[in-house]
């Protein structure tokens, strides 16, 4: 699943830029895990449940959890919709460009090495330069 969202670094970088932490998949750490201790790394879930001592629990009811979205690339999609021109792979990964003007001129464009990662990156470089 790591591969279709989006790193623990770059979510911590997108939930401090401001995006909704809304997700299908969340990156997590709380105070129990299946062996019954404060997990030290954090660790990606789907949304809704995770298991504690072999049995399944709401995510809501462990207390001290933290939590970041693991945006997965339809998600990023839908949020970068209107701002990007297209998404193809290259040699580092994917590259996902987004046009400033003249259609064949006039483009900016950011990489990642998997999907995710190359949308995640436009969607910072947008927000730190105040572009949404």
């Amino acid at each position: 699943m790591t591969q279709k969202t989006t790193s623990l670094a770059l979510s911590k970088r997108m939930n401090k830029l401001g995006a909704k932490q809304v997700s299908d998949f969340y990156w997590y750490r709380c105070d129990w895990n299946e062996k019954g201790f404060r997990g030290k790394k954090f660790e990606l879930i789907g949304n809704g449940e995770i298991s504690v001592k072999n049995k399944s629990v709401p995510w809501s009811d462990l207390g001290n959890v933290e939590l970041c979205s693991a945006f997965d690339t339809s998600e990023l999609g839908e949020m970068l919709k209107d701002h990007i021109g297209y998404i193809r792979p290259c040699n580092a990964g994917y590259e996902v460009n987004r046009y400033t003007g003249d259609r064949l001129t006039d483009t900016e464009f950011v990489t990642g090495k998997t999907m995710a990662e190359a949308l995640g990156e436009m969607w910072c470089y947008l927000k730190e330069n105040k572009l949404i």
